[in-house]
């Protein structure tokens, strides 16, 4: 999930208006999901703490259905080929996300901020790139994200210094049996560095 608030504004005419429509159905499955009964309440809470200080909405609800959500935020799947997660070193699925996710992110020359959620897609995130976190936090041996959960890190992307959070996924499962209510704590405590680390630029 990358927020940027610019990138709509620079996306040619002609390149909207030429959307095909399956594009748009996965947009529209998109919102479905997001507002989903048994997601709507994590990401309602989770964009209300991005609410003013990274992005601006008055009413969630009509922020995603409208499709403004997609003015600020960008979302995409880092695993990029389906495996087993005891398979993510495997040099094929490795040459599989550098093909697709890091060409990707190449392309989104505006990033401000990347959310990666769940170990799996933050041990894909970490066979490109090195990132370097703000605070003593380090990933475990096992590549366990609750070890680094909510911490701000810094990557390179193309000369550019780009900001990342890596955070637990966001299903009942994963969120209730790890973190639970300390989740959002962590993610505040990221936020805060960030926000801090934004206004000193």
């Amino acid at each position: 999930m990358v927020f940027n608030r610019y990138i709509q504004k620079e996306r040619e005419t002609t390149r909207v208006t030429n959307i095909s429509s399956e594009i748009r159905n996965e947009s529209n499955d998109l919102k479905g999901w997001i507002l989903n009964e048994s997601n709507r309440i994590f990401f309602k809470r989770f964009f209300d703490l991005l609410n003013p200080s990274v992005l601006k909405y008055d009413d969630f609800n009509d922020y995603v259905k409208s499709g403004k959500i997609y003015n600020d935020v960008y979302f995409f799947d880092a695993v990029k080929c389906r495996c087993k997660t005891e398979d993510l070193k495997n040099s094929n699925f490795i040459n599989c996300i550098k093909n697709f996710f890091e060409r990707e992110l190449d392309l989104l020359t505006k990033i401000e901020l990347i959310f990666v959620f769940s170990t799996r897609s933050w041990e894909a995130f970490n066979t490109i790139y090195s990132p370097v976190p703000k605070r003593d936090c380090f990933p475990s041996p096992d590549g366990r994200i609750t070890k680094c959960h909510g911490y701000l890190y810094s990557i390179e992307i193309n000369r550019r210094i780009v900001k990342v959070i890596p955070l637990v996924h966001m299903s009942p499962i994963s969120f209730n049996n790890t973190l639970r209510d300390s989740y959002f704590d962590y993610l505040m405590n990221g936020l805060d560095l960030y926000l801090s680390e934004m206004q000193n630029q």
